[in-house]
């Protein structure tokens, strides 16, 4: 017995040579065992609708795959831009800095080594635009403040490229010197002197910091006061210092200078105790926090 294809196609053909004859097929007869699975129309909406519904898919991610492609092409467009910009800042100042005394330009790793790798030993403090940390110059020795400017400050490059062009032309015994810059590795970080301002509230001796050119035309208590309350709203620890009612209180005289500790605190890790705020009297006290260099 001899079995079909599952689809064939049938047909009849007949002959008699070179000469012409007119064929009539009668009647014919085909038996099939094969059993035909009829399909209905919800199977064909089914599929229709699968169909639909896959082109549609590949359509839609497309469509995303292209969008993102392009978000992602313009946001390389503006951080380039944005590079470029940084960049002839950067060769501004360089230029502005060339052939005169002025702030000198370090590399990323030297401040790491200046800071111990920026270890929270070294850590001044920390605020919104970013953290500071106390180093060592090593062919100098000499202490720096180093303010590590962050990424995400609402203050931006170009911002700080600017105060640094307008600081390294400022030369005054009062204004801390700008003693160079950085700007590597995507970190922009400003170099400054190192002053104990502390020690001279210690001593007693803040009025030494006075500019000569007022010949002395000023209310003492006034100035120092003014001083202190400078010190205390830079207090290394930010939960001791002052709210700017409290701080105003004392400028005016509403309320007893603060007792500053006569060093400068180093910072430990827990957290100290906040003092209690009165409108009549003192309001802080000298810390019993450890106190050193």
């Amino acid at each position: 017995m001899e079995i079909l294809l599952e689809w064939v196609k049938i047909g009849f053909s007949a002959a008699t040579s070179s000469f012409k004859e007119h064929h009539q097929l009668l009647t014919w007869e085909f038996n099939s065992s094969l059993v035909v699975k009829e399909t209905n129309g919800k199977d064909e909406k089914m599929t229709r609708l699968i169909v639909i519904l896959v082109v549609s898919l590949c359509v839609f991610t497309a469509g995303v795959l292209i969008a993102l492609g392009i978000l992602r092409r313009q946001r390389e467009k503006r951080m380039e831009r944005k590079a470029k910009e940084t960049a002839v800042n950067i060769t501004s100042i360089n230029d502005d800095l060339e052939g005169g005394a002025g702030p000198r330009k370090f590399s990323y790793d030297n401040l790491a080594s200046f800071t111990s790798n920026f270890s929270n030993e070294r850590k001044l403090g920390e605020g919104g635009f970013g953290a500071v940390y106390k180093g060592y110059l090593h062919d100098t020795g000499v202490a720096v403040v180093l303010n590590k400017i962050a990424k995400g400050s609402r203050q931006g490059t170009q911002d700080y490229i600017t105060e640094e062009k307008i600081i390294c032309r400022l030369r005054h015994r009062n204004l801390v010197q700008l003693i160079g810059w950085c700007y590597d590795k995507g970190e922009f970080l400003l170099v400054y002197e190192f002053m104990w301002i502390w020690d001279l509230c210690g001593s007693e001796n803040l009025l030494s910091t006075i500019d000569e050119k007022l010949d002395k035309v000023f209310d003492v208590e006034q100035v120092k006061c003014l001083m202190i309350v400078g010190l205390w709203c830079a207090h290394p620890y930010c939960n001791l210092r002052p709210s700017i009612r409290q701080a105003m209180q004392v400028l005016h005289f509403e309320a007893a200078i603060p007792n500053l500790p006569t060093k400068m605190l180093v910072p430990v890790y827990y957290v100290p105790t906040i003092p209690s705020v009165s409108s009549g009297g003192s309001f802080i006290a000298n810390s019993s926090i450890s106190v050193g260099r």
